[in-house]
């Protein structure tokens, strides 16, 4: 399949995904975060346990959730339905264990004032971004934090954007349109609990 056949596969999907009233089910993004800054939890509610053993569960669950902090990935993308389209993938991922927490920027320059001023565990990268193109701001990224897994992302993957995404100092690449099991396992590679 040409690059041409799975950008228009890609935007059939996205359409058919906002005809879905999956958008319209409940996930909160940065702008609506809980008062603890999550977006959505990936882990499983222990609300439903019995009450015997449950003060047991609760003291160990605390321990866990004190080393458990939520995992932040910021997405570089000047597109807001491919924005809206990785959200809905991560919220929709199986991913025990895992609190993600997602943000998003439109430019390389606001990726790098983001990397400056937050926390942040890993980065999705659009190559092809307005100003500062997503190779240079991934170069400027590893020059800041070189340990920071940056994953290139673009529909162009049959124009040797692979290589230059790697020699750029991207981590991984993920071609468009991104596939649930394919962006899970790269979260799951790079976020997952050792």
């Amino acid at each position: 399949m040409d690059v041409h056949q799975e950008l228009i596969k890609f935007r059939q999907e996205e359409k058919r995904l906002r005809k879905k009233e999956v958008f319209n089910k409940k996930v909160t993004y940065p702008e609506q975060t809980n008062r603890d800054g999550k977006i959505y939890s990936m882990t499983p509610d222990s609300d439903h346990q019995g009450t015997k053993g449950q003060e047991e569960n609760a003291s160990e669950s605390q321990r866990e959730n004190k080393n458990d902090r939520p995992r932040r990935i910021l997405i570089v993308e000047d597109d807001r339905v491919s924005i809206l389209y990785i959200k809905e993938l991560i919220s929709m991922m199986d991913t025990p264990g895992l609190n993600i927490q997602v943000k998003h920027v439109f430019t390389g320059e606001r990726a790098l004032d983001h990397i400056r001023e937050e926390h942040c565990d890993m980065v999705l990268m659009d190559l092809k971004l307005p100003g500062i193109d997503g190779l240079e701001t991934t170069r400027e990224i590893k020059r800041i934090k070189p340990f920071l897994p940056v994953i290139a992302q673009t529909a162009f993957a049959l124009s040797g954007d692979e290589q230059k995404a790697l020699e750029a100092g991207c981590d991984d690449y993920i071609s468009k349109p991104i596939s649930e099991k394919d962006l899970t396992d790269i979260i799951k590679r790079f976020l997952a609990p050792s």
